[in-house]
């Protein structure tokens, strides 16, 4: 009986230690084999490959380089800047965006072989040379953001293959257009929604016709703008400016019943903005630049009637399925703008570009009076009208202008006062009246008397804070020093009448004693 029972605690024993490291096994096989990693061999090889093809410059260290952090061994969808479908383990989004990679994108890179990438963002590094037209291999890509990579010479025609691709980006590189490649390119690119093509060489512009936003600022393009901008009917974003655009102002756009951000700055426009028969409207228009231009003409004063996302408080909805758009242009994709606001340059980015509202149409030629229903716009952010010809007295309706923060309508011919309703204003942090005809005193208040007197010099008929010239002083002391002077007068005459009196007593009297002698 006890040697059954020691028998059975020996078999007991033997079995614990057989399961135990059994267990242990596993557990060393699962942490030890790196084909428990989510990442595919194939696909961190390929990385690593890609890692490899390029230098890092010593000075530029300093930048999030997010190649120098990934380690071999290690699960590869756990890299910096490395997304990968949890359920596949294929690499679908690379970002290594400012990661200080430098040397040409070769047309045989191991980069190519990651097939299953559908975002890649390169932005901000160096490559130095041509995009391959490799790049089509990547064919689910959706995203692909190269801006400010030293790329140069034509946008591969292959792109056009990238049946997917809805979001490009190739701003601030030296791409041409001199061969068709552009104008074939871009009709190809069916799901294409933004395409950001400015600081380039292009000379000539193409149309998608399903883009919702086209960024083909500071290149070379020249003549007119294309009619068939019309036919993009999801277009929420048009930006040409600094360009040498000739052309009349774009009245078609207006049937865009989308159209968010309009930026014409800085061509040839030319010609009035207003259409001559009937009248237009832009529904959605939270930003209008159009400044820099030969615009000219009368803005009739039901001009801005009918723009409704600057006169009230609107959240817009994206009309397409799946993506909600609040206060603006969202999605997937980003968008950006150069203004001026405040007087100085800044880039409206992310959630202050989607709720920004903004009115410039400064430096052109417009004459006559400033419309009264720029007062509707009571959600406007920034009013720029200075450099024209405009006439006539402020509108009054500015005072409705709540969520005003930079007023400028300096180096007009405005005449008349400053509504005193400006001062009240809490929100105005700056604005500028100089070199216009202006009278009267300036209004009292907390945001006009921080105002530096630049604000309001050359208006001859200015005064009071912050200028020197004081209203009402100057002209009782003035009155009282007339007085003062017709007093002296009066005293004086009445002595000289007094002097010649007397002699004239004398005399008489001695002609009549002689009379009477």
């Amino acid at each position: 009986m006890i040697h059954s029972c020691s028998e059975e605690r020996k078999m007991m024993i033997l079995w614990s230690l057989c399961l135990i490291f059994a267990l242990s096994n596993s557990i060393l096989v699962v942490i030890a084999s790196p084909s428990q990693h989510l990442c595919l061999l194939d696909q961190r090889d390929a990385l690593w490959e890609f890692k490899n093809e390029f230098y890092v410059h010593s000075d530029v260290l300093s930048s999030d380089n997010k190649t120098e952090k990934w380690r071999y061994n290690t699960d590869c969808c756990s890299w910096d800047g490395v997304s990968c479908d949890p359920k596949t383990g294929k690499i679908v989004e690379l970002d290594l965006m400012d990661s200080a990679l430098n040397g040409p994108l070769r047309s045989n890179s191991s980069l190519f072989r990651l097939q299953h990438l559908q975002s890649l963002d390169l932005r901000y590094n160096n490559f130095s040379g041509i995009l391959p037209d490799s790049i089509a291999n990547l064919k689910y890509l959706s995203v692909l953001r190269c801006t400010s990579c030293n790329l140069h010479g034509e946008i591969p025609s292959s792109l056009g293959n990238l049946s997917y691709l809805a979001d490009l980006g190739l701003s601030v590189n030296d791409f041409t257009s001199e061969g068709p490649n552009l104008q074939l390119l871009l009709p190809k690119l069916r799901s294409l929604i933004s395409i950001d093509l400015e600081y380039n060489q292009f000379k000539e512009e193409s149309i998608s016709l399903g883009l919702r936003s086209l960024d083909v600022g500071h290149n070379q393009l020249s003549g007119e703008l294309p009619k068939s901008l019309i036919n993009c009917t999801d277009l929420q974003v048009l930006n040409v400016e600094g360009n040498k655009i000739n052309d009349t102002f774009p009245f078609g756009v207006s049937l865009l019943s989308h159209l968010e951000v309009l930026v014409l700055r800085s061509n040839e426009f030319h010609g009035s903005i207003s259409p001559s028969r009937d009248s237009f409207s832009f529904p959605n228009l939270r930003i209008f630049d159009i400044s820099e231009n030969h615009f000219s003409g009368v803005l009739p004063s039901y001009y801005f009637v009918g723009w409704k996302a600057v006169s009230s408080v609107v959240d817009v909805e994206d009309y397409r399925p799946g993506i909600v758009v609040a206060g603006g242009i969202r999605g997937f994709y980003h968008n950006s703008v150069v203004l001026t606001n405040k007087g100085l340059k800044m880039e409206l980015v992310g959630s202050v570009f989607t709720m920004y509202k903004t009115i410039d149409v400064s430096r052109n030629r417009f004459e006559g009076d400033i419309p009264e229903s720029i007062g509707l716009l009571k959600e406007l952010i920034v009013l720029n009208m200075s450099y024209n010809a405009f006439t006539g007295h402020i509108p009054q309706s500015l005072t409705n202008l709540t969520n005003l923060q930079s007023l400028d309508l300096s180096q007009n011919r405005l005449s008349g006062e400053i509504p005193p309703q400006l001062g009240k204003l809490t929100f105005l942090e700056r604005m500028n009246f100089s070199y216009n005809r202006l009278e009267g005193p300036i209004p009292q208040g907390t945001q006009i008397q921080s105002q530096n007197s630049s604000s309001f010099a050359e208006n001859p008929g200015l005064c009071g804070a912050p200028l020197e010239d004081t209203c009402g002083g100057g002209g009782e002391e003035e009155a009282t020093k007339q007085e003062q002077d017709e007093e002296k007068e009066q005293v004086l005459s009445w002595t000289a009448a007094a002097i010649a009196y007397v002699p004239g007593v004398v005399c008489g009297l001695t002609i009549a004693y002689i009379l009477t002698s």
